[in-house]
């Protein structure tokens, strides 16, 4: 702090003004003050006609806590004034009253030689606008502007009214969050870094709820009962915190304990949480999902949603929301779609942390826990069902995309759809998928549209959206007939990244739709795809190894070896995953390289590119689509 107190030694007309937000804040003004200037002294403003203007003295005077001075007596600002004209005299008051002053009464300005403010806080006008728009009191400036209405409604009340936002709003959210009846010494709670405060709203939500997303029980079991008034107990948080910090926990402990803890500390909580899972994430593969396996999922994910609603780091909500994905993994294979959570790991994942979430799914794809979730198992179970049948199979279309996600999500409530997911073969490229799909399907037996031994004909989906093809296939649907139509568009004609996003939306936001008016009363209708696609950006590339041969696999983003020994040194095995593989179109086995970081690349390239060929999320996990007409 660095205040210009030129202290004058005539008697007359000298005055500074300081303001502050917190306590804290005010308190280091004063110890500041005690420091600069030999005779100051404290004063109450109640005491102010009794100073003695003894040359060489200043008085500092704290009107924060004096909403008389505003709201009843009109022309304050000419009394205070008055005593500032009269004596030495430093004023200390809240950031927000000086504003409310100022508009009250011109003369409040008169008199001071300097005004300062102190504070590293936001406006609090603007805190309290965040939170009527957000309802959450979670953070600290949200707290703030609870304090100050517990402390001083009245005046915190004018306040607002001055800087238009309505008082009512938040008067509603004290009286959803049960904190109308706090005690003084609770109300100071808000303010402090230690929060049993949000543990008693904590408490006073899970009671409201009456066992909604969280059990009252859940929390009785993990803090004792509910307290009928706030206590200092903070060892109860360090005693859980340690347990799970310290101490080999498994996973449930780690998701319930420790993340319920954190909830109810948040302001020491996050660094915390944010090592914790990465350590838990960054252990063997299998051993994470042992543990993860020992989660009921559905109650993770219920719970983790509402913590969601608390994280402020970004980094903090990204290793969150890897572990959330990781969670999730079961349920490609339980059919349970999971949309929500791959809009959250495309959001607020960062490249650096999908590494753990491709770890995790290189293991369960090669321990086989997929066999009965691959798509071209998928496609072959449904072209076995009675009546006629048509598989839509667009090359490269990824699920991990907002334009994808919303398709599905806009459908998932209509009960002629059915919505879930498949994964592709590994490495994720259509010369594999043909090979598999064709292992389980006799191409014969189709209608048409089939090409020599791959059983694929290339066909633009537009041929039949006009007459082209038309005729055709409904000639084949009214024999009983099943087809498959691969079009691949989006793979063929979409690499960089505005194409993707283009293509995805003409195929999902038009052409489907046109589709299934046109046939949807004639056919049952699978929308899938071969494989999925990501986007690599340049900055990402990962040097190819001397002993690395790609064999012929064009836009392949994996890489493939004979000697495994010989790269490991150049690559380690939080860059890469080595999977054991056959390459296309040989009988012949290799080491397959795939970047744990979806958005990295092997080799060079020279912009970002959406390309296909590893093993992630984003490449192996692909939407499917079942409209059901007859």
């Amino acid at each position: 702090m660095d205040l210009d107190l030129d202290i004058p030694d005539q008697r007359n007309s000298w005055g500074t003004l300081i303001t502050y937000t917190t306590q804290k804040e005010k308190e280091e003004v004063v110890e500041y003050l005690e420091e600069e200037i030999d005779n100051l002294q404290r004063r109450n403003i109640g005491d102010i006609e009794e100073f003695d203007p003894v040359i060489g003295v200043v008085n500092c005077v704290d009107i924060s806590d004096k909403s008389g001075i505003v709201l009843s007596e009109p022309k304050a600002g000419k009394q205070v004034m008055g005593w500032v004209k009269t004596y030495k005299i430093v004023l200390l008051c809240k950031t927000w009253q000086w504003k409310l002053l100022q508009t009250r009464d011109g003369r409040w300005t008169s008199h001071l030689n300097s005004i300062h403010h102190k504070s590293d806080h936001p406006p609090i006008e603007e805190s309290a606008q965040h939170l009527l728009k957000e309802e959450n009191i979670s953070k600290n400036q949200s707290r703030l502007v609870m304090h100050e209405y517990l402390q001083q409604r009245d005046l915190f009340t004018e306040f607002l009214d001055e800087s238009g936002i309505n008082p009512n709003r938040l008067q509603s959210i004290i009286d959803q969050k049960g904190l109308w009846n706090l005690s003084d010494s609770e109300k100071a709670l808000l303010l402090r870094p230690n929060e049993e405060l949000l543990r008693y709203i904590a408490a006073q939500e899970l009671k409201e709820r009456q066992g909604g997303r969280f059990a009252r029980q859940d929390f009785v079991n993990l803090f004792g009962e509910i307290p009928r008034q706030i206590q200092s107990n903070s060892q109860i948080f360090e005693d859980i915190l340690e347990e799970v910090t310290t101490k080999e926990g498994d996973i449930e402990q780690f998701s319930t304990i420790q993340v319920l803890a954190g909830i109810l500390r948040l302001d020491t909580f996050e660094d915390q949480l944010e090592q914790a899972i990465r350590d838990t994430l960054a252990r063997e593969p299998s051993d994470v999902l042992n543990r993860i396996e020992e989660v009921d999922r559905n109650q993770f994910l219920e719970r983790s949603s509402y913590i969601a609603e608390f994280l402020e780091s970004d980094s903090t909500r990204s290793i969150f929301s890897a572990l959330l994905t990781a969670v999730n993994l079961d349920g490609i294979s339980g059919g349970d779609p999971f949309l929500d959570i791959l809009e959250r790991y495309q959001m607020e994942v960062t490249s650096r942390h999908k590494t753990f979430v491709t770890r995790l799914l290189v293991e369960k794809i090669i321990s086989g826990e997929y066999s009965s979730s691959k798509n071209h198992s998928v496609i072959a179970d449904f072209l076995a069902e009675e009546g006629p049948k048509i598989v839509l199979l667009l090359d490269g279309l990824p699920l991990a995309t907002h334009e994808t996600a919303g398709f599905l999500s806009e459908r998932k409530t209509d009960e002629r759809w059915e919505i879930r997911q498949a994964i592709a073969p590994i490495p994720s490229v259509t010369e594999i998928f043909r090979s598999s799909l064709s292992s389980e399907l006799d191409f014969d037996d189709l209608g048409g549209f089939t090409d020599g031994e791959d059983g694929l004909a290339g066909l633009d989906l537009d041929a039949f959206l006009g007459e082209e093809k038309e005729d055709e296939l409904f000639e084949m649907l009214q024999n009983g007939d099943s087809v498959i139509i691969y079009n691949a568009d989006i793979d063929q004609g979409a690499r960089y990244p505005t194409d993707i996003h283009r293509k995805i939306d003409a195929h999902l936001r038009e052409n489907i739709p046109e589709f299934i008016r046109k046939y949807g009363d004639h056919a049952d209708i699978l929308i899938t795809s071969d494989h999925g696609m990501v986007e690599t950006f340049e900055s990402e590339a990962i040097p190819r190894p001397a002993e690395a041969n790609q064999r012929g696999m064009s836009h392949c983003r994996g890489t493939f070896v004979d000697d495994v020994d010989g790269v490991r040194g150049e690559l380690s095995d939080n860059k890469v995953s080595y999977i054991e593989v056959g390459l296309p179109n040989t009988d012949e086995n290799c080491v397959m390289l795939n970047p744990n970081n979806p958005n990295a690349k092997f080799g060079t390239q020279s912009s970002d590119l959406w390309i296909h060929g590893g093993v992630s999320i984003e490449e192996s996990v692909v939407p499917v689509a079942i409209w059901r007409g007859i």
